[in-house]
């Protein structure tokens, strides 16, 4: 059996609504912990996030993956990390801190 990836969907009501009360210094510290989880060598976005999630002990109970994806998209684009693959695939592609 094939297992296709699937694309990273929308917040729901709800799951927008526990993000929009995130302050700046939470957001920060997300970003920390996803800077944190990446390395020199390419790894998967799943495993960053996984990581950042687990390893944040503020984590906010609710807030989902896709607002961390989100928030890589963000640090790739910032210049802060380097990306292969297709990032609208969770799954797929590949991070690592920017050289």
């Amino acid at each position: 059996m094939i297992i296709l990836p699937q694309p990273t969907g929308p917040l729901t009501e709800e799951q927008a609504k526990l993000v929009s009360e995130l302050t700046e210094l939470q957001v920060a510290e997300i970003d920390d912990h996803i800077l944190r989880a990446c390395r020199g060598a390419w790894r998967k976005v799943a495993m960053v996030t996984a990581l950042a999630m687990t390893e944040n002990p503020n984590h906010v109970s609710g807030i989902p993956d896709t607002f961390y994806s989100s928030r890589i998209l963000l640090l790739i684009q910032s210049g802060k990390l380097a990306s292969r693959g297709n990032l609208e695939y969770v799954g797929l592609p590949e991070v690592r801190l920017a050289e």
